[in-house]
């Protein structure tokens, strides 16, 4: 009985001394977190007052006009006009799109967060804006107006039903039939956007269909556009998520279908439209940006003055990536 004990007594010492080396390692485990967390939160901070800084400078311009200061542009943006071999140097390193190339740009230099002062947001139609751009001067009879019609599916991965629904429902069936009907239409030509819907499709398909797609990725028939793993939102995302996602997009792309890599950025359905995107693109290797929903007051004053092509940039930082 006097062993018994004495075992017990060693055991219950061995549990409290194993108990209390495990609490130690808990809270020197929990210290080192709060530490990297700390010096996270610092980094990120430190970040957020530099660019606060950056866009109050750039948003305090002389005399309230909508333009932007000289010295707050970065060096490939402190120009008053840009010439018409920079429009053709961009054509060509994407592909000599002719509609590039006839691009004349005004040389305006157009703060957002200004003009929207000067805009008249009301619709006359009691709510929603269904309003058109204005009646702008008629062509000459001897020029053309070139409209450039590209085929497209807008596919989201998260709206009303589940990734894998609208996958095996409708996204599918879309894949499959571009691609039987470009095989039989040789003229036909095809952008698509989301790589975690293709990445899906990609798999199921054989060696034959998988190097078909590469051919017709060749040939410029088939066209990968900005290349995330989604189209994000971007009014309310923090950039590591928008950098995260578009990393998947481009790494699936470049060890699966490299032949479709892009060169075009495309955010046509996000609700606001940030220019960190623009920024995070050209970080991308992208060399133009299309976007879509836009204010009709904005699209109406840009139709009107003639900037809807315009070079975008965002409102702080003075790096310029070449």
């Amino acid at each position: 009985q006097h062993y018994f004990i004495q075992s017990n007594l060693r055991m219950r010492c061995k549990l409290k001394k194993s108990l209390f080396i495990g609490l130690v390692l808990t809270l020197m485990f929990c210290t080192l977190l709060l530490l990297h967390h700390e010096k996270e939160y610092r980094i990120s901070r430190g970040v957020t007052a530099d660019m606060r800084s950056e866009v109050l400078q750039t948003y305090t311009v002389p005399n309230e006009s909508s333009l932007i200061a000289p010295d707050m542009r970065p060096e490939v943006l402190q120009t008053d006009f840009v010439p018409n071999e920079s429009s053709e140097t961009a054509a060509d390193e994407i592909g000599g799109c002719s509609a590039v190339k006839s691009i004349e740009h005004n040389g305006a230099q157009i703060q957002v967060s200004m003009l929207v002062e000067t805009l008249n947001f009301k619709s006359d139609h009691g709510g929603r804006d269904k309003s058109s751009f204005p009646n702008l001067e008629p062509l000459p009879s001897t020029e053309h107006l070139k409209v450039y019609l590209v085929p497209h599916s807008h596919c989201d991965p998260g709206w009303l039903e589940t990734y894998m629904e609208y996958y095996e429902r409708t996204v599918r069936g879309i894949l499959t039939n571009l691609y039987s009907f470009a095989i039989a239409h040789t003229d036909f030509k095809y952008i698509y956007a989301e790589v975690s819907f293709f990445s899906l499709w990609w798999d199921e398909q054989t060696e034959t269909v998988k190097e078909g797609m590469r051919l017709l990725a060749k040939q410029g028939r088939f066209e990968f556009v900005q290349g995330g793993w989604v189209q994000p939102d971007e009014s309310s995302t923090h950039y590591f998520a928008l950098i995260n996602q578009m990393m998947d997009g481009h790494d699936w792309l470049k060890h699966n279908f490299p032949e479709a890599l892009p060169k075009s950025g495309w955010a046509i359905d996000p609700f606001g439209l940030s220019p960190m995107m623009g920024y995070i693109n050209k970080l991308f290797g992208l060399k133009a940006m299309h976007i879509q929903r836009v204010h009709y007051a904005v699209k109406n004053h840009l139709a009107a003055t003639r900037n809807l092509d315009f070079h975008w940039r965002q409102a702080w930082g003075k790096v310029n990536f070449k």
